[in-house]
C-alpha cells in the first residue's frame, strides 16, 4: 500500500492493487485507514525527505478535501 499510495509502483502492480480494492470492500477500507496514517505521519514530520517528496507528488494532490454543503 505504501509503494502504491506513494507512486513506486509497476504499472502492473497499481493495477492488480486497484483491482483488489475495487473488488473487496475491506482492502479499500484498509487503504484509506492507511492513507491517512501516511498523512499524519507526514504532517508530524516523520517521513524522509525522499517520502516527503513521493507524498506532495503523488497523494496529496489526488486527496478529496471535503467541502461543507452550501446553505
Amino acid at each position: 500500500m505504501f509503494r502504491y499510495l506513494l507512486g513506486r509502483c509497476t504499472v502492473a502492480e497499481r493495477r492488480e492493487f486497484e483491482s483488489a480494492y475495487l473488488r473487496d470492500a475491506k482492502v479499500f477500507d484498509k487503504l484509506v485507514v492507511f492513507e491517512n496514517s501516511i498523512v499524519d505521519a507526514y504532517n508530524r514530520g516523520e517521513l524522509s525527505t525522499e517520502d516527503r517528496a513521493a507524498i506532495e507528488k503523488h497523494l496529496l494532490p489526488n486527496r478529496h478535501t471535503p467541502r461543507r454543503p452550501k446553505k
